[in-house]
């Protein structure tokens, strides 16, 4: 029963409901009477592919590792020693002519780690701050905003996208994939899938969509 309630109210949310096309309550009603799906978001996407040189990226990593060593400490990240520090994320991006993404290692388990991020003024003058990047608000509680530690975050500085991928399990059936791009100094959601529920039905690349965007290169 549950099932056919879930499946009818797709029928009634997608407007086919007693047409040829319904899920559960067909009928003669004609297909062209279902509404056309609503239109993505547009979003026009250009990054600069900027390559920092090495004592720029020290200076800025140092600059924040000791601004925000408190905040840093209070998201329960794990001192940089042994081994383990070889296999965490740590790097800092370009983003544009006056900020970099700072990427600094926290945690890392059996098969996934954490990266707790910034965005750093480049002139050296302002305060690194943690990233804010904006997600859908499924549930009511939900604050609307993602980070700053990100599960397996990978950015690409060619493009501008910052990704994570949070594996709920060992097995990769359940978890969330989301990715950002960097624009006109904060970061935009372009895509998000969530698969609350494990259980080996729903690998990684189907899972449900969240949200999702049309993105547009754009030259300049």
């Amino acid at each position: 029963m549950g099932f056919v309630t879930a499946l009818s109210r797709i029928d009634e949310r997608q407007g086919r409901v007693s047409g040829p096309t319904a899920l559960i309550r067909r009928g003669n009603r004609p297909t062209s009477a279902v509404p056309v799906p609503p239109t993505l978001p547009y979003i026009p996407v250009f990054h600069p592919h900027i390559v920092l040189e090495r004592g720029e990226q020290d200076r800025l990593m140092t600059r924040t590792r000791k601004m925000l060593a408190h905040f840093i400490s209070s998201q329960s990240c794990d001192p940089p020693i042994g081994g383990i520090q070889e296999f965490q994320e740590n790097g800092v991006y370009g983003l544009d002519q006056d900020n970099a993404l700072v990427v600094i290692g926290c945690q890392m388990g059996l098969y996934q780690g954490n990266a707790i991020l910034f965005v750093a003024p480049r002139d050296g003058k302002g305060r690194s701050a943690p990233v804010r990047l904006p997600v859908p608000r499924p549930h009511h509680k939900d604050t609307g905003l993602y980070g700053p530690v990100l599960t397996n975050p990978d950015f690409d500085p060619a493009t501008g996208a910052l990704a994570t991928l949070v594996m709920g399990c060992v097995r990769n059936d359940c978890g969330t994939r989301a990715e950002w791009y960097w624009r006109q100094a904060h970061f935009i959601l372009t895509s998000m899938n969530v698969q609350e529920t494990c259980g080996g039905s729903a690998p990684l690349g189907n899972w449900p969509s969240l949200y999702r965007a049309t993105l547009s290169r754009v030259e300049k």
